[in-house]
């Protein structure tokens, strides 16, 4: 009697539109590389939200302060610097960390979208460390921890051997459905790995 919970054999293709599949790989990590794309593209998303929001910030600080300047006669009084200045420093402040966090947003979004096709692996590791090497998104305090956490999971994925022979291919040109049969665990039937 046949295990019904046993991986399938030799019923996996060998060649795809584009011709043979190379012969099956070691898995590794490889499955583990399109988990971390979506996370980078949500995480991305994220950040680009947060970046937009600061910016927003800046105009409406801006904005606010100046309409407490003119209806508030004591707002001008004081020993510190001038409001004004104060007003410039606030706004584009504000500013300065909307728009480093929407780069940053945007960069992993872009980052996530090539790693999905098993391309730019590169891209993504700058893209997860600048989620985490920018002090700037330790201002977003919802940004920051799981920034750091998608960091550290991504390099264990992405410094993976399997997973950088899954980029390689990708940058030779092969689709991501192929990279994903080469790597895959069901075709360690056919190849010498299994035990």
């Amino acid at each position: 009697m046949s295990n019904p919970y046993e991986a399938p054999t030799g019923d996996l293709p060998t060649v795809t539109g584009g011709g043979p599949l190379p012969p099956p790989q070691e898995p590794g990590m490889v499955s583990q590389i399109r988990i971390v794309s979506i996370l980078m593209m949500v995480q991305g998303t994220l950040d680009l939200l947060f970046g937009l929001g600061m910016i927003g910030m800046g105009f409406f600080m801006a904005f606010a302060m100046r309409e407490a300047m003119v209806n508030d006669p004591q707002f001008q009084q004081g020993n510190g610097p001038p409001p004004e200045l104060m007003v410039n420093m606030i706004s584009w402040g504000y500013g300065v960390i909307g728009v480093v966090m929407a780069l940053i947003g945007a960069l992993n979004i872009f980052a996530g979208y090539r790693n999905w096709k098993y391309n730019s692996r590169t891209l993504g590791i700058v893209a997860l460390v600048a989620g985490v090497g920018t002090i700037l998104t330790m201002v977003g305090c919802y940004c920051f921890p799981t920034s750091l956490a998608l960091c550290i999971y991504g390099l264990i994925v992405y410094l993976n051997a399997s997973a950088a022979a899954a980029f390689r291919m990708g940058d030779e040109g092969y689709t991501g459905d192929e990279i994903t049969m080469t790597f895959s665990p069901l075709r360690q039937g056919q190849s010498p790995f299994k035990q």
